[in-house]
């Protein structure tokens, strides 16, 4: 796999990215010290800023760090026909980091952005009490949708968590009172370059799972640490089997090509790729994407590249 990137963008007033979808032609953007959901034209100017919830304190535009929810995934998809985004925390400290936010995206009809919110501590203690879940923490770093599923990747144990996509966002509208049962999968992320990498994003196109990863000098899920590289990888859902009974805990899911971000000069890019999302293919292959960085300075980075599988 070939990476190009095109584009370098810094985002001075988006602080800590840690989402990205293009919906619409509208590019939105999480960060995982703020309370605002940005979007962005093509132009890279901000034309939306949608509150997701009232901050208890701020400084210099981000939330401290014991009081962040600390929003690491973002996925759109339609309901009855209408595109919304789901912005959800790692679940890393509960119950502050175990909140969700459903937003309902602007039509030709309603020009607005509709928030709800959503606790998912419920969900979040349901997958720690798993059997299958053997990790020493819970991080939810990603989040897509493929094939009629709904995932989560916790970056603590490379783990794969998958629920039916229905239930999932009956659970979200809040119309059940029952909370969703996961099944949980095992990845298997190779090192590169001699370097342990994890999971930070991840997003869904043509049958394959390409996700981002980094390798960050830390032991924990709270604690952050010096930033040693980045990479991208993919891995396919076809090995699935349909329900989780059916499958072997032991199986990992391999992920595969896995890559390294580089600068100009061909050196490993200190730069955390926090999420990607791809959106159009050319017919000779080439995939277009987009890819947001934080460099933990209160700004973000964004990245226009090809993909070259």
């Amino acid at each position: 796999m070939l990476l190009n990137i095109l584009k370098h963008e810094t985002l001075p007033t988006i602080p800590s990215g840690s989402g990205i979808e293009l919906v619409n032609g509208i590019i939105y953007i999480i960060g995982d010290d703020s309370e605002i959901l940005f979007g962005l034209n093509h132009e890279l100017r901000v034309i939306h800023q949608v509150e997701l919830f009232k901050a208890p304190e701020k400084k210099d535009g981000r939330i401290p760090k014991p009081l962040k929810t600390d929003f690491e995934s973002m996925v759109s998809f339609d309901i009855n026909g209408y595109p919304h985004l789901f912005v959800a925390g790692s679940g890393s400290v509960l119950p502050q980091r175990g909140m969700g936010y459903l937003v309902k995206l602007p039509t030709s009809y309603n020009k607005k952005h509709i928030v709800w919110e959503k606790d998912l501590n419920s969900l979040y203690r349901l997958i720690t009490s798993h059997p299958d879940f053997e990790s020493p923490e819970l991080n939810i770093e990603a989040s897509f949708i493929a094939k009629d599923h709904f995932y989560f990747i916790n970056r603590a144990g490379e783990q794969l968590i998958r629920y039916p996509l229905p239930e999932m966002i009956e659970f979200l509208q809040g119309h059940t009172e029952s909370t969703p049962f996961p099944e949980i999968f095992l990845l298997e992320i190779p090192a590169l370059n001699g370097l342990t990498f994890a999971c930070s994003g991840a997003c869904y196109f043509n049958d394959t799972v390409y996700i981002t990863a980094s390798c960050e000098d830390t032991d924990n899920a709270y604690d952050d640490g010096e930033i040693l590289g980045s990479a991208i990888g993919t891995f396919s859902l076809n090995a699935l089997p349909e329900r989780g009974r059916e499958k072997n805990t032991a199986n990992k899911i391999k992920v595969e090509n896995m890559t390294p971000v580089l600068n100009n000069d061909g050196k490993s890019m200190i730069s955390k790729w926090e999420s990607i999302c791809i959106y159009e293919q050319d017919k000779d292959g080439t995939l277009a994407a987009l890819a947001v960085a934080d460099p933990d300075d209160g700004t973000s980075e964004l990245f226009l590249l090809e993909i070259t599988p």
